[in-house]
């Protein structure tokens, strides 16, 4: 998978497969640049996406909304607002990295 960038919304679908580069993928279709306000939906989803490196711009974010599911292998930077709602997994793989001045959000239950 090439390197992605992460101030349009766009919405994973995951209708052809897990792959972040695939447009038809994504609402409306296009790989999403560093700029894009992303949505990860759990309803009706089937394909959740997986990702080598993501960037968020300043002054664009990434949702990860309740039972939500993103897998990242290598770089997560963030320099706007990545928030997880409460049941939304971020997998990272070991070799992951995470940098960036930007927000994070962690809206989840303690039990």
């Amino acid at each position: 998978m090439k390197n992605i960038s992460v101030s349009k919304e766009i919405e994973w679908q995951g209708t052809t497969s897990t792959n972040w580069n695939t447009s038809t993928n994504w609402n409306p279709n296009g790989v999403p640049s560093s700029g894009n306000n992303i949505t990860i939906p759990s309803a009706g989803i089937t394909n959740y996406p997986a990702s080598t490196n993501i960037t968020i711009d300043a002054g664009a974010s990434l949702t990860l909304q309740s039972g939500a599911e993103l897998t990242l292998t290598g770089a997560l930077t963030n320099n706007g607002t990545l928030t997880l709602e409460n049941g939304a997994t971020l997998v990272q793989g070991a070799n992951s990295t995470y940098s960036g001045t930007g927000t994070v959000q962690v809206k989840q239950s303690i039990t």
